[in-house]
């Protein structure tokens, strides 16, 4: 039950912290425009950002934690050839340099805690980042899967966002 209630309520957050309601025109992948369509039935804000240099196709869905205090962009690539989305979240935290190895100890906790999602420590900026592959294919699902896995990071993200305070 408890879990129940914190999926609708990312899903009622979501729901407010975004910008677009509409499959834009120029979308070009189908798992892309799938996501969006079931993004845009459930009322669920995003930014389409096009085609990048990998030809892969990007959607940010931007959120921001009431009980946590602070903001996220999941970005989400989709392939080019409709089989895989990447989806990572930069900068979850950024921690202080002199606190580099409590960071490598902390995304090992959190990798073993945490199914699905992968948490590694980029040393160029001194931050963490959240990352989960998909492997898609080009039917009716994949708008699903996408919505679960955005569902299950936010929740993840929130759930363990206070076990970074130690490396701020």
């Amino acid at each position: 039950m408890k879990k129940l209630i914190l999926a609708l309520t990312v899903v009622l957050i979501l729901a407010i912290c975004s910008n677009a309601l509409a499959v834009p025109n120029n979308v070009t992948y189908s798992t892309t425009r799938k996501f969006l369509s079931l993004m845009d039935e459930k009322e669920l804000n995003y930014s389409y950002m096009g085609i990048d240099s990998d030809n892969d196709e990007k959607v940010t869905v931007s959120y921001t934690s009431s009980s946590n205090n602070y903001s996220i962009k999941v970005n989400f690539f989709f392939s080019e050839d409709n089989e895989k989305c990447s989806i990572r979240v930069w900068n979850f935290i950024d921690f202080d340099a002199n606190k580099l190895l409590a960071a490598y100890q902390l995304c090992n906790d959190m990798n073993t805690t945490y199914n699905y999602l992968k948490f590694y420590v980029d040393a160029r900026d001194n931050s963490i980042t959240v990352s989960c592959d998909l492997i898609t294919r080009d039917d009716d699902s994949v708008a699903d899967e996408c919505l679960e896995a955005l569902l299950h990071i936010v929740s993840i993200c929130n759930d363990c966002y206070a076990n970074f305070d130690a490396i701020k």
